[in-house]
């Protein structure tokens, strides 16, 4: 009986060790294929509006936890964590920090938008496991943006402002633009029209700005496609929240 006892720890054992090495070999596989999909959106956002906008600059990453999911079936089988840096545009405002701060969030979007698989086959996200926010902490120029951790929400965290009056069309049009531009992530040359050349109107027994415009981009053809837009939003203190929108 001590014997069978003996031969069952090391079987047990076995498992364990097997694990735990395919454990390791996995997180190695996901750190690669997450730091080259990171490395090339990148390199599109430096090719981005908001780059020579606000001045993006030396973003730098650092991934920051990879853990394996215990409902895979919630949210793929592993998630991972990452840490962001920049340098912008010193006389940001509080919008434009918060714009940038989703410009570089979106970095991560091919990981939080949809299922990613690795080249193993395996499923992962940059959200938690209960999908309730995406999991990046964003420093630009060296003070906090967003931290890891909080909620999605393009709102930046902050209380609307008051209804009572019109006085951030632009505001609402640069909030637009990120919408626009999120909503056609996986297009290239995207060219959102000028704010001289959209229109915004609020209404101020609702507090929701809609903007109008035109949008071009690439599809998937190359071939090159004009649309207009309609974004409704909300502004707030530090971005927009409760935001839609028709491309048509």
């Amino acid at each position: 009986m001590k014997k069978g006892i003996i031969i069952i720890s090391i079987i047990a054992m076995i498992g364990i060790i097997a694990f735990m090495i395919n454990d390791h070999r996995n997180k190695q596989i996901i750190g690669n294929e997450v730091t080259a999909v990171i490395e090339e959106n990148i390199q599109k956002v430096y090719s981005g509006m908001y780059a020579e906008q606000y001045g993006i600059t030396d973003i730098r990453y650092e991934i920051t936890g990879i853990q394996k999911n215990k409902n895979k079936y919630i949210n793929g089988d592993y998630s991972f964590a990452v840490k962001f840096s920049c340098n912008a545009n010193s006389n940001l405002d509080p919008i434009e920090r918060s714009l940038v701060a989703f410009a570089v969030e979106d970095i991560l979007k091919p990981f939080t938008d949809r299922e990613y698989e690795t080249s193993n086959g395996l499923k992962i996200s940059a959200r938690n496991e209960k999908k309730s926010y995406i999991q990046s902490e964003i420093n630009i120029n060296g003070e906090l943006a967003r931290k890891n951790g909080e909620k999605i929400s393009s709102s930046g965290g902050s209380k609307p402002k008051s209804a009572s009056a019109d006085t951030r069309p632009q505001d609402a049009w640069n909030c637009a633009t990120d919408v626009v531009r999120r909503e056609l992530y996986n297009y290239t040359n995207v060219n959102v029209s000028s704010y001289n050349n959209s229109t915004v109107t609020y209404t101020a027994s609702t507090g929701i700005y809609t903007i109008k415009g035109t949008v071009s981009y690439k599809n998937q053809l190359n071939a090159k496609v004009n649309n207009k837009f309609t974004v409704q939003l909300k502004l707030t203190e530090h971005g927009y929240s409760d935001s839609s929108i028709l491309i048509y």
